[in-house]
């Protein structure tokens, strides 16, 4: 705002008449400025927060509009902008006045065409000013959105398996308020939830598949969310099903039985002469067999068997529950 002239003239000895029309139409800012050099340097900055969308207007040859903002963790700042300036600029420079980020994009002020401008830079914790300017004497509307990204969670794992759950864990993030987790279905990351804890046992999952889970850092301010920059990922299987089997006493022998299990890359088969005694390998199948028959067993002896299925995927092996059954050999 201020006071302007506005004049006529010629640039030859001709006269003639004319007519004028002046229209005013207010600026579309978040920040009213009072007058020049209202935020054209870091000591008038206009200060900002993340996730929320900020707009301007460059209406001066010479002006620069300063925004301040404060980083509390390291990390990743994303940077949306849209601008009707031509040959407008970005930087952005730290508290001591050296220059962190810079970039432009040029496009005609006619109001039809803009810029949609999806940039990164990665800081450490600290003080900072966004400025935005221009290169010629085109004057126009922008707006911009700063999001911080925390650095992508770290140490994701598997704590444990079962047939119907998978536990993981992360380490912690310094800075964040809580995390969410996600698992791919059909090709895309659904959301399974957020907590401020850093583990989690996704349940109720099939038996003998394979999921891929992620996890992303979150913080929270005043209703701003910034996230990490990249999901940390990890694939894993639930464990196979508890093995359902027969076992029949022959002449010096036992033979086991059993039902296949769905997702199963095979399965193995154990025996023990003594209810504590220890158990002993005898077989390990692929998926396609279902009996095995231990012989040279002691007439009128007592065996124990049993049958555990097992699930190999991404070079892990997952192994299912098993239940104990006995026989007397005739």
């Amino acid at each position: 705002k201020g006071t302007y002239y506005f004049s006529v003239s010629k640039t030859n000895g001709c006269t003639g008449n004319y007519n004028f029309k002046l229209s005013f139409k207010s600026s579309d800012e978040t920040f009213t400025e009072t007058g020049r050099g209202t935020n054209n340097s870091s000591l008038t900055a206009n200060t900002i927060s993340f996730g929320q969308e900020y707009k301007g207007q460059i209406a001066q040859n010479d002006d620069v509009d300063v925004y301040k903002f404060t980083l509390s963790s390291s990390g990743r700042l994303n940077i949306s902008y849209t601008g009707y300036l031509e040959n407008s600029s970005l930087y952005i420079y730290d508290s001591n006045g050296d220059e962190c980020h810079r970039n432009y994009w040029i496009y005609w002020n006619d109001n039809t065409k803009k810029s949609n401008v999806n940039d990164y830079v990665d800081l450490t914790k600290g003080t900072y000013y966004f400025s935005v300017s221009k290169t010629n004497g085109c004057t126009g509307n922008y707006s911009f959105k700063l999001i911080q990204q925390f650095t992508n969670v770290t140490g994701l794992k598997v704590s444990s398996t079962s047939a119907s759950a998978v536990k993981l864990s992360w380490k912690k993030v310094s800075g964040a308020t809580g995390y969410t987790v996600y698992q791919k279905k059909n090709g895309s990351w659904s959301k399974v939830k957020s907590l401020t804890g850093t583990s989690l046992t996704v349940s109720k999952l099939k038996a003998g598949t394979t999921y891929q889970f992620g996890v992303k850092a979150y913080k929270k301010v005043n209703n701003n969310l910034s996230t990490s920059a990249k999901l940390a990922t990890l694939t894993t299987s639930t464990n196979p099903e508890t093995v359902s089997f027969k076992l029949t006493a022959g002449s010096k022998k036992a033979v086991v039985k059993w039902s296949k299990v769905t997702g199963a890359t095979g399965y193995k088969v154990y025996y023990k002469t003594s209810k504590n005694g220890k158990w002993v390998g005898l077989k390990t199948t692929n998926n396609k067999t279902t009996s095995y028959t231990k012989t040279g067993l002691v007439t009128g002896r007592t065996y124990y068997f049993t049958v555990k299925a097992y699930r190999t995927s991404n070079g892990k092996t997952y192994n299912g529950k098993y239940v104990t059954k006995s026989v007397k050999v005739k």
